[in-house]
């Protein structure tokens, strides 16, 4: 059930769709948890979404506010001035009268005003401006209390400026839902909303040249390429993850390296044709991308499901490259490690964004912060996550239907008789091993009952050793030419321990040379 009042005002700061979402969710939950939670989850968001506009665009909102001032100091100063004219109705019902009239209708015009010279950010300003009117005349109350100062003329100064926010804001609502001049608004509109989207438009800041490489007819890769110098680095990320969750650490390791990461397909800036989710086809697809931005023997490094293509890679294309690198990607699918699944199952799952929380991806990344650690680069956050034109998030990014079915498909059966071919290169495979149960307790582990969260950490962990155990005791035997390391950090290794990852890679980049 929607609730038009509460949609309605969200839309104030927020865009029409977003607004729709966020009530329609709270809606939702009212059923099971209440009015009253529902009335303070409502004023909770406004003014989430209100601090995240304004916090967007702060120099923008200033200005805007700086300019409500001076059209609403032309009333003010007219009231005042009709007042102070005829001393004999100060203290009268007329004096408190005319002086409103003036305030009230000047406020209401300003908060017109506002929303009319800037569509976007002018109701943010409007409850900028309110908010802190608000805070200097409460001080200033408190301050007359306190010197005994209140008399009638206080009072009537006092009380209208305390009233006249209802109507700066009531004047910003009624020009956002219907422009008060339509061709002023149109004119103005113009010359404000090009200014608008830059500010609001993020870019990438890591210092890579992005292009577009065919690998197949109608298949394009997203490419980054970091420059640099010395041996080569071909970077591969893990499932849903593109080549922007190396922005952070492609440009440190461009410094001793010639670095470029590739996104594969299916993926946020790469092409997603029904077909070609095999491993061999996904490994190929690398290969076509080396010979297409001249890469000569590079060490491959990837992250996590990179692990199947980095297998095909090593058994049939040995002659193409240097060595690879496994960042917590080198696991016997075939091994079911019945009691650690059922251990790590026991333990709450992280938990999910509220709607204030998808106000915007700043939100959502002190969120994610709190929660569950840090998430990475904002390329990383923003190819994971959906962003609506307003600024805010819609959701996770999930791959189109096809692209599931197909991967899903090919994973199940590959998964089904797992057995990859050996690989004929140097090889080094890093895994995320906790060495205490301290290192399994999530910050998102917070129940009723800590004490058998507890217990169920204290059983995950040896469970935990044990099952990295097993895996690197099967990449012994994979890779006749490979060495494993243990990391203390979470499966983002590149996240969690970027300074370890990269010593790891420059240590095996030496062996390398050191060899004949």
């Amino acid at each position: 059930m929607r609730d038009h009042a509460v949609e309605k005002l969200f839309s104030l700061f927020a865009s029409s769709e977003r607004a729709e979402a966020l009530a329609g969710d709270l809606a939702e939950e009212r059923e099971q948890r209440g009015w009253i939670w529902f009335w303070v989850h409502v004023v909770r968001i406004a003014f989430a979404l209100w601090r995240n506009a304004a916090t967007e665009a702060p120099l923008r909102i200033l200005a805007l506010a700086t300019v409500g001032c001076a059209i609403f100091s032309a009333s003010a100063f007219g009231g005042l001035a009709a007042v102070f004219l005829f001393p004999m109705v100060i203290d009268s019902p007329a004096s408190w009268i005319t002086l409103s009239l003036f305030w009230w209708s000047g406020a209401l015009w300003t908060g017109a005003s506002l929303v009319a010279i800037a569509p976007r950010r002018g109701m943010v300003a409007c409850a900028t401006l309110a908010a802190t009117a608000q805070a200097l005349l409460i001080g200033v109350g408190v301050m007359a209390l306190r010197r005994d100062l209140f008399d009638g003329d206080f009072v009537l100064f006092h009380t209208t400026g305390l009233l006249a926010a209802a109507p700066l804001l009531a004047g910003g609502a009624i020009a956002r839902r219907r422009m008060i001049t339509w061709g002023l608004a149109c004119v103005l509109l113009a010359i404000a909303t090009p200014a608008a989207a830059q500010q609001g438009e993020w870019h990438d800041p890591s210092p890579h040249k992005a292009t577009l490489v065919t690998v197949e007819d109608g298949v394009r890769l997203e490419v980054l390429d970091w420059g640099g110098s010395g041996p080569t680095l071909l970077l591969l990320a893990g499932l849903s993850d593109t080549a922007h969750v190396f922005d952070d650490v492609a440009p440190v390791l461009a410094k001793r390296y010639r670095v470029v990461g590739v996104t594969r397909r299916g993926h946020p800036g790469s092409s997603a044709p029904a077909t070609g989710y095999g491993f061999a086809r996904l490994a190929e697809d690398v290969v076509r991308v080396m010979d297409a931005v001249d890469l000569k023997n590079p060490i491959v490094v990837g992250h996590s499901f990179a692990g199947e293509e980095m297998h095909v890679l090593g058994a049939r294309y040995s002659t193409r490259i240097a060595g690879l690198v496994y960042v917590d990607a080198a696991f016997d699918r075939a091994d079911r490690f019945v009691e650690h699944e059922a251990a790590a199952k026991a333990l709450p799952g992280p938990p999910s964004p509220k709607p204030a929380d998808l106000a915007s991806f700043t939100a959502l990344r002190a969120f994610l912060t709190s929660t569950q650690g840090p998430p990475g680069p904002e390329g990383r956050l923003r190819a994971r996550y959906v962003g609506n034109t307003d600024g805010s998030v819609r959701g996770r990014w999930t791959p189109e239907p096809h692209v599931l079915k197909a991967f899903s498909s090919e994973i199940q059966a590959a998964y089904k008789t797992y057995k990859p071919e050996p690989i004929r290169v140097p090889a080094l495979a890093l895994y995320a091993a906790p060495k205490s149960a301290d290192e399994l307790m999530r910050p998102w582990y917070k129940t009723d009952d800590p004490v058998e969260i507890r217990e169920r950490v204290e059983r995950l962990f040896p469970l935990e050793r044990e099952n990295v155990a097993r895996h690197a005791k099967w990449f012994a035997a994979f890779a006749e030419r490979g060495r494993v390391a243990e990391l203390s950090g979470g499966h983002d290794l590149f996240v969690t321990n970027s300074r370890d990852v990269l010593e790891q890679i420059d240590a095996f980049v030496s062996s390398l040379k050191e060899k004949p």
